[in-house]
């Protein structure tokens, strides 16, 4: 039975059954983003994922960075192998258009997502006033 699961595939394997058991319990990562819309009460109403910030939709990228309204970005990252599938899910927040440094469990967020939120910041031509100045939930943050 192949075990290479829909998170973590066998990259560049042609032959999943030729994996040994430590190949296949080795932790690994995969990233993607969210933007997550929510009620008035703090409860997630809906997710729209995608492996990139290019995948949405300009409109829903300028309500979710902005953070106007009940709608929120956020970067998330898988952890699992192939064996036991995802182990965890951590997150990091976007807040006044910067991306936290750290996941919630304290690791390094990859200086790419940084370049690429940067990147669709400009293009959009977000500027600080456009930010929503009473947020209905503070940042998590734990860094800058």
């Amino acid at each position: 039975m192949d075990a290479c699961l829909f998170l973590f595939p066998c990259a560049g394997r042609s032959d999943a059954h030729t994996h040994t058991k430590d190949e296949n319990m080795r932790d690994r990562f995969n990233y993607e983003w969210v933007i997550r819309v929510f009620d008035e009460h703090g409860d997630i109403i809906d997710n729209d994922f995608d492996e990139t910030l290019g995948g949405f939709a300009a409109d829903d990228m300028w309500v979710a960075i902005t953070e106007n309204g009940w709608t929120r970005l956020e970067l998330v990252k898988y952890i699992g192998n192939d064996v036991e599938g995802t182990k965890w899910i951590e997150y990091a927040e976007i807040s006044y258009g910067h991306l936290c440094t750290e996941f919630s469990d304290g690791s390094r967020v990859p200086k790419r997502f940084h370049a690429e939120l940067a990147k669709v910041i400009a293009s959009l031509g977000i500027r600080p006033e456009h930010y929503d100045a009473d947020l209905p939930f503070g940042s998590q943050c734990r860094n800058g």
